[in-house]
């Protein structure tokens, strides 16, 4: 099993970089501020890390979307499935698979948690607020904080 790395460059002008990657695939591409997207993944993140079902995260990369989900794989193992739309308009099109990882619940619950970390460290407040056009998700990531605490003194997953 690949470890999965998680990357997020500083956002500007409303835009922000990630990247994906596990052993054999990486994903990389820039997002919009317009969706909650940051929030949405904080409260996905929680979500899997309490053992709950999660709502698919979007990234808006306009005109296309990417939907971030994680599934079920075994017992112990997620699957992080992000799937490409060439816009919002769902209908009954399947999205086509861009990237795909099977891991701990665990490994990817840190392995996102460091990167948004180190995202929420990476400016100022008003400098963060500035450059994505709208503010890091504080409380949002407060919770995921608890979770990964949680997680690292054996009381979760």
């Amino acid at each position: 099993m690949s470890r999965l790395k998680v990357e997020f460059d500083r956002p500007e002008n409303g835009w922000l970089k990630f990247e994906l990657r596990s052993e054999k695939v990486v994903l990389a591409d820039s997002f919009s501020h317009i969706y909650p997207t940051l929030p949405s993944l904080c409260n996905a993140l929680c979500a899997l890390a309490e053992g709950a079902e999660s709502r698919p995260v979007v990234f808006f990369l306009e005109p296309e979307e990417f939907e971030l989900s994680f599934t079920s794989g075994d017992k112990q193992n997620r699957i992080v499935n992000v799937l490409r739309f060439p816009d919002r308009r769902r209908g009954s099109e399947r999205g086509e698979v861009v990237f795909a990882h099977s891991g701990t619940s665990q490994e990817v619950v840190l392995s996102f948690w460091r990167a948004l970390r180190q995202l929420q460290t990476c400016l100022t407040e008003d400098d963060f607020t500035t450059s994505w056009g709208e503010p890091f998700p504080a409380h949002e990531m407060a919770a995921l904080t608890a979770a990964v605490e949680r997680i690292k003194t054996g009381t979760q997953i």
